[in-house]
């Protein structure tokens, strides 16, 4: 595994429980929708198939097994691949009570992501020979994506953003 791959949380297991949760009960959706966007998922098939979720709700249908890779499948092979995909998630979801806690869980995953970015960005920015004005304000936005999302959420502890940082600060 690379060091920038290292770096990089996730957690697939989260991400197919959710998308799982919402193919067995299509109730948890406003749930899931009130903590995820399609950009928080590491896996861009499951960033995918939440677009998708997302649309069809919209229109007022309902995801499941046959409708999604109806939508999503562009021919029949993938169709196939996509009922067996979406079916082995809705088979590893424990309970579907959980969806908010698993979007939490890919939630704070993606912004630990952020922040790594953030902090790439701000090493990059030292690095180029910035004025301290510049460092600030990257500074500043660093501090602003470690902010949890939301009052009372533990969605990247201090530690854990020094922990990232650390991994960046040999200058």
């Amino acid at each position: 595994m690379s060091e920038e791959a290292s770096i990089y949380r996730s957690d697939i297991a989260a991400e197919r429980a959710v998308l799982g949760s919402v193919i067995i009960d299509s109730d948890v959706w406003p749930v899931v929708a009130g903590i995820l966007k399609a950009t928080d998922y590491y896996s861009e098939k499951h960033a995918r198939i939440h677009r998708t979720i997302e649309s069809m709700v919209k229109a007022g249908e309902t995801p499941d097994l046959v409708t999604l890779p109806a939508i999503m499948g562009k021919n029949s092979t993938e169709r196939d691949d996509l009922v067996s995909y979406l079916a082995s998630m809705v088979d590893e979801v424990p309970t579907t009570v959980n969806a908010g806690r698993y979007a939490r869980i890919v939630a704070e995953c993606a912004q630990a992501r952020r922040v790594v970015d953030e902090a790439k960005e701000l090493q990059e920015t030292i690095r180029g020979g910035a004025n301290p004005d510049e460092i600030y304000k990257a500074a500043q936005r660093l501090a602003r994506k470690a902010e949890p999302a939301s009052k009372g959420s533990s969605v990247l502890t201090a530690p854990e953003m020094l922990d990232h940082l650390s991994r960046y600060h040999e200058v």
